[in-house]
């Protein structure tokens, strides 16, 4: 499903023009990204929750000159589905 196909989906479901519905999903958007970058969880009873990580920094080895250099570690966003999401998913 790609941006276009999930706004049809909201404006359908919800009773609203392609405005608003625009305006929810860039709100939605906004605050979700807000809340992962100040290192917050943002959790959805019966669906999940996404939050970061930051991995601890590695080691390389560069191929070409065999000199050992250190990655710094980057916070990535990850996505714990809830039991009652992998179960209705399942049970499809």
């Amino acid at each position: 499903m790609n941006k276009k196909q999930l706004l049809r989906k909201i404006r359908t479901r919800a009773r609203i023009t392609n405005v608003e519905s625009e305006a929810f999903l860039k709100a939605f958007c906004h605050i979700l990204t807000n809340q992962l970058a100040n290192d917050n969880e943002v959790a959805f009873q019966q669906f999940g929750k996404f939050y970061t990580v930051l991995p601890a920094k590695r080691n390389i080895k560069l191929p070409n000159t065999a000199e050992t250099t250190t990655i710094k570690p980057k916070r990535k966003v990850r996505f714990k589905s809830f039991s009652a999401l992998d179960e209705l998913i399942n049970s499809i």
